[in-house]
């Protein structure tokens, strides 16, 4: 008799036992965090959530975001990756601020969330203005102050001549060699080395979305094209990939390029053959 009760109570203390557990678990919720940034409206920036933990490590969280911080609508459907590329508005009335809000929540529907205050990036502070840039004609650029840099905001354009295609839409400007991209303008006007290149991807939050910020209309952006590349009296990859020289040579045959592809974020950095034909910027540095 004394064995049975005691396997009773045995079997009683478990029971509590495990249905405490269960209630610890449910009530062990996520805990909600990203990392604070700066942004540029318009262009796209990773939203980064990889600092959020489950209590209890074999619950797997999902994510959602809200960029206008007015908890009451989500901006995205829950997602499984804890990385998303987003684009935020201008909003003109708050001295570049705004607020960002993020859900977890685990397998169980334990939801946690976070809001943080984020600040308009001013890396890319810059003005639109015309000048007499290469050619004597007024042209338009953009000043990136922080970075020191004037860009031209066309595609180089010159007469047609041997390393130099024209093509019937002068919208996209001509198609150089790596040669002729490469012949000085003025003292302080050339075309921009991969360094130079780099410093600007950067700016544009990095080689995994500069291809987008960069092509974007926006008044931020220096608005590349995709324009394609000319070779063997062919125009390839029209409307499908930007291709602009840089003025580092890879070796005696190859040189380095940006490419761009049209509905790809990303930017590469590739190499070419030399007697390749293909779109060209100029810019030029402060203190040159």
């Amino acid at each position: 008799m004394m064995k049975k009760i005691q396997y009773k109570r045995s079997i009683m203390a478990l029971a509590i036992l495990t249905l405490l557990v269960g209630c610890t678990e449910d009530t062990l919720y996520p805990v909600a965090g990203f990392t604070t940034f700066e942004y540029v409206p318009g262009l796209k920036f990773n939203l980064d959530a990889s600092e959020s933990f489950s209590q209890v490590p074999v619950k797997k969280l999902r994510y959602r975001w809200d960029f206008i911080a007015n908890n009451e609508t989500w901006d995205t459907p829950w997602l499984d990756n804890p990385i998303y590329a987003a684009c935020l508005p201008n909003v003109p009335d708050i001295s570049y601020i705004q607020h960002i809000g993020l859900q977890v929540k685990d397998t169980i529907g334990n939801i946690s969330e976070i809001y943080k205050r984020i600040r308009e990036s001013r890396i890319l502070d810059n003005s639109l203005f015309h000048t007499s840039f290469y050619d004597g004609k007024d042209r338009e650029t953009i000043n990136y102050g922080k970075l020191d840099q004037i860009w031209l905001l066309e595609n180089l354009y010159a007469k047609t001549e041997n390393g130099i295609v024209n093509t019937p839409d002068s919208t996209v400007g001509s198609y150089f060699t790596w040669e002729k991209a490469n012949e000085s303008y003025s003292n302080d006007i050339h075309l921009p080395s991969l360094e130079d290149w780099q410093s600007l991807i950067e700016a544009y939050n990095g080689p995994g979305l500069a291809g987008f910020n960069m092509a974007t209309q926006l008044d931020h952006s220096i608005k590349l094209t995709y324009s394609g590349y000319y070779y063997e009296n062919q125009l390839h990859d029209n409307n499908m990939c930007g291709y602009y020289w840089t003025s580092t040579p890879a070796n005696d045959n190859l040189a380095y390029a940006i490419k761009i592809t049209f509905g790809k974020d990303e930017v590469e950095i590739i190499e070419l053959p030399k007697e390749y034909l293909l779109s060209a910027r100029l810019f030029r540095k402060y203190g040159e």
